[in-house]
């Protein structure tokens, strides 16, 4: 039996046809890091309220906060005293404290105060090795945990945009199934033993800008990527597109799934998904008594499968809208957007 042509040839036939037979697991140990220069883009970033005592799922320790005026003091070691204090509209704090089992516990956030309380994201992540890849696990739903898979976050080499956190991964072209301690202290891995095909987003993305990355993630949350560059090997079923970036010069355009369809992975087959140009317009605009405004946050644009763009200039300037009498056909009016 010979492997099919459509695979990358890092994928071996037994791996492509979920063949290969039971492995023993490996563990490596994470090590936790602050992220002082946050520079992570993630694919669902969110703040929690800091409303009284910040308290971590599996960790004894509680940490006290109080607001006094319009500075926040928390209480970074547990210890029952405020002793860091965070004015201004950001900060960054460390959390020590214990895990359950007794080891030390580390937690960076993130504190903002856009005038509405403060609140919190995680800004560190917990870092190892698999086949000397840099792997980084992100507390992405803040509840201090590291294994809430399709919820917290993952990076998978030295790049900066994050996947969800997933049960397989994709390290050197070879799929690993893993499966992290809550706490973030180690991660077991082994081959992955299932069905897999091979994404490709990029054979046929067409833009001017450089695919940055492009989230996808199944339909039942277990597996996502972060896909740029070149066709991957993933799991087989279905997954959807579910946001991406497209780097631009200094500007960065970002895309979300829109009403991109479902990307079904067969095993042992490739499926080529074409991103980006030509797009369509769609926009919306407000009539008045002798006017028709529209402006550049109504408009969105579209690509081949369907994703939608935001923060968009277009190349070549901007669109033109003409405005037409539906009866007369007469042009009431041709709008450009200014500074396009």
């Amino acid at each position: 039996m010979r492997v099919p042509t459509v695979l990358p040839r890092v994928v071996s036939l037994a791996a492509a046809f979920g063949v290969m037979g039971s492995l023993s697991a490996e563990m490596t140990s994470l090590k936790y890091r602050t992220l002082r220069d946050w520079d992570v883009v993630l694919p669902k970033e969110q703040f929690s309220r800091v409303s009284g005592d910040l308290a971590f799922t599996g960790i004894p320790t509680t940490f006290h906060t109080k607001v006094t005026g319009a500075a926040l003091a928390v209480d970074h070691d547990g210890d029952g005293e405020t002793d860091v204090k965070v004015t201004g509209k950001n900060g960054l704090v460390t959390l020590r404290g214990k895990s359950a089992t007794g080891r030390k516990y580390n937690y960076s956030m993130r504190l903002v105060n856009q005038g509405g309380g403060w609140h919190f994201a995680a800004s560190g992540a917990v870092q190892g090795k698999i086949v000397d890849q840099r792997i980084q696990i992100i507390d992405q739903n803040n509840n201090g945990r590291y294994d809430d898979y399709g919820k917290d976050a993952m990076i998978v080499g030295r790049g900066k945009n994050a996947s969800f956190l997933s049960k397989a991964i994709n390290v050197r072209g070879t799929l690993y199934t893993i499966d992290v301690a809550a706490d973030g202290s180690e991660i077991d891995y082994s081959p992955y033993e299932g069905d897999q095909g091979v994404m490709d987003l990029t054979t046929q993305f067409a833009t001017k800008g450089k695919l940055l990355a492009a989230i996808v993630q199944s339909a039942d949350g277990a597996h996502s990527f972060a896909l740029s560059g070149k066709a991957l090997a993933v799991p087989a079923g279905d997954y959807h597109l579910y946001n991406g970036r497209i780097g631009m010069g200094r500007n960065v355009v970002v895309f979300d799934r829109g009403n991109s369809k479902s990307i079904s992975i067969k095993a042992g087959k490739s499926k080529t998904i074409a991103l980006g140009e030509p797009l369509n317009i769609d926009f919306n605009y407000v009539r008045q008594p002798g006017r028709v405004i529209m402006a550049p946050q109504l408009v969105s644009y579209v690509g081949r499968f369907g994703e939608v763009y935001d923060q968009w200039t277009p190349f070549g300037g901007s669109p033109q809208f003409d405005v037409r009498d539906m009866e007369t056909g007469k042009q009431l009016a041709l709008a450009v957007f200014g500074g396009c």
